[in-house]
């Protein structure tokens, strides 16, 4: 079994240890802050999922594939973690960031379209905007209060999860948090082993 060691518990840095360790690693993931600590770069009640990035393909392709993962981690704590309430941009020109970002989402068959702003909000008065470009799988991740179990649970929240895991009490139904899964671990910086 491979071990490894990732600086920072941040969205890239959790992302990739439960990947690592659904793959079947010995994860060691290691912050500066406990979990849910307000000073936490990556933390707070939501975060925006969108695939819009203008002319950056990687960006616009890396947050499409997030977006599978995410509903993938949705399936094996059984809750929802993404609301996909859609993104709506704000065109000015026809031949700005927002044009070139429909076309790389179109190279890359991410579900885009213009629509009248109008119809999606009924108090618009925009006479300024050339056209809205509407992502209709962006959306928020709900990583806080929430979604009930998020980092807003802090040590506490690794304790149980740690304790779980190590098979000394189950996880509270309504958390719906995972199962333990043998020989795969995740520790944080306070030594609190996954």
């Amino acid at each position: 079994m491979a071990s490894v060691a990732i600086i920072g518990a941040g969205v890239f840095g959790s992302s990739l240890a439960w990947w690592l360790a659904r793959e079947g690693s010995d994860v060691t993931l290691v912050d500066q802050f406990e979990p849910g600590d307000a000073r936490a770069t990556s933390g707070g009640e939501t975060r925006l999922l969108r695939c819009a990035h203008g002319e950056d393909a990687l960006y616009g392709n890396s947050a499409w594939r997030a977006r599978t993962l995410w509903r993938e981690l949705e399936a094996d704590c059984g809750e929802a973690l993404l609301v996909e309430c859609g993104v709506a941009w704000f065109a000015h020109r026809e031949d700005g960031w927002e044009a070139t970002s429909e076309r790389v989402l179109r190279a890359l068959a991410i579900p885009c379209e213009r629509v009248d702003a109008a119809g999606l909000f009924a108090s618009f008065a925009g006479d300024d905007v050339a056209f809205t470009l509407l992502e209709p799988h962006a959306g928020v991740w709900l990583v806080g209060g929430g979604s009930g179990h998020g980092f807003k649970h802090g040590p506490a929240l690794a304790e149980r999860i740690a304790a779980a895991w190590a098979g000394e009490r189950p996880l509270p139904a309504e958390w719906g948090l995972g199962r333990r899964v043998p020989g795969r671990s995740l520790r944080t910086a306070g030594a609190t082993r996954f």
